[in-house]
């Protein structure tokens, strides 16, 4: 599993989300795959379903379709794996909320936030009417997306930066 993640973690670096997409299934295949590798193949999956990113990345619509799918799968695989995670009921109806306009769960995230296992959560909360109060959490968050290493973090990042951007430009 080791090599697959470090190949995936890589490809997924260079923005390469088909080759890093191969590589992320391959690792996650594996026994021992961890649960960071499941969500990184998750939301790069998710990523690949918006239009623009798809256009770029001249992605055919049957692997963005299948995209879709795959994401939610593999959301049930990690529970399968690792149990109930906050990460796994954040990103469900998330996933949702972004592609087809789901309701707003922000009760569920605070919920989900309090839990203390994952800060992904906090980015939904301080980028939400009245976020101000996770400010913090989003903050520590961004410290760890930054570096923009996988579709994941490059994502969370993109919607921090933008929040953060606004929030600074009214102080």
């Amino acid at each position: 599993m080791a090599m697959a993640k470090e190949k995936a973690l890589r490809l997924d670096a260079q923005d390469l989300p088909l080759d890093a997409a191969q590589a992320y299934e391959e690792a996650v295949a594996a026994s021992d795959a961890d649960f960071e590798t499941f969500m990184n193949l998750a939301v790069l999956y998710f990523v690949c379903t918006d239009g623009g990113y798809a256009a770029h990345h001249k992605l055919s619509p049957e692997f963005v379709n299948d995209a879709w799918d795959r994401a939610y799968e593999l959301l049930d695989e990690a529970e399968s794996r690792f149990g109930q995670q906050s990460e796994i009921a954040f990103w469900r109806p998330y996933f949702r909320f972004v592609v087809l306009g789901e309701a707003p769960f922000i009760k569920t995230c605070q919920h989900l936030l309090a839990s203390g296992d994952s800060l992904v959560p906090s980015f939904y909360l301080f980028t939400s009417p009245g976020g101000e109060p996770y400010r913090a959490q989003a903050l520590k968050l961004f410290e760890w997306v930054k570096a923009g290493t996988t579709a994941k973090q490059r994502y969370i990042r993109s919607i921090l930066a933008k929040r953060l951007q606004v929030v600074n430009a009214t102080e």
